[in-house]
C-alpha cells in the first residue's frame, strides 16, 4: 500500500522541479566589449568576489566580472 503512495509523490516532485527549471524568465547580460550572454534565471551578484554567477542556456554555470557588465535585462518568453 505504501509503495502506491510514493510513486505519485515522486512524479509530482519531478514535475515541480522541471517546471521550475524551464518556466523561469531568461536574461541577457551585455558586456562592455559588446558580447552578449544569454542565461536561465536572474544572474546572482556575489559581493565577496565581485562576480555575477549565472547559468547559461546549456545549463552550465558561469561567472563574469561585475565591472565588465553593462546591462542585465529580462528577455520576453
Amino acid at each position: 500500500m505504501m509503495r502506491l503512495c510514493t510513486r505519485p509523490l515522486s512524479c509530482l516532485a519531478a514535475i515541480l522541479v522541471l517546471t521550475q527549471c524551464g518556466g523561469g524568465p531568461s536574461y541577457k547580460i551585455t558586456l562592455s566589449e559588446g558580447r552578449e550572454i544569454h542565461c536561465l534565471g536572474q544572474p546572482e551578484f556575489k559581493s565577496k568576489t565581485g562576480y555575477y554567477k549565472y547559468r547559461n542556456t546549456d545549463g552550465r554555470d558561469g561567472l563574469v566580472r561585475a565591472d565588465e557588465v553593462v546591462l542585465i535585462e529580462e528577455q520576453d518568453s
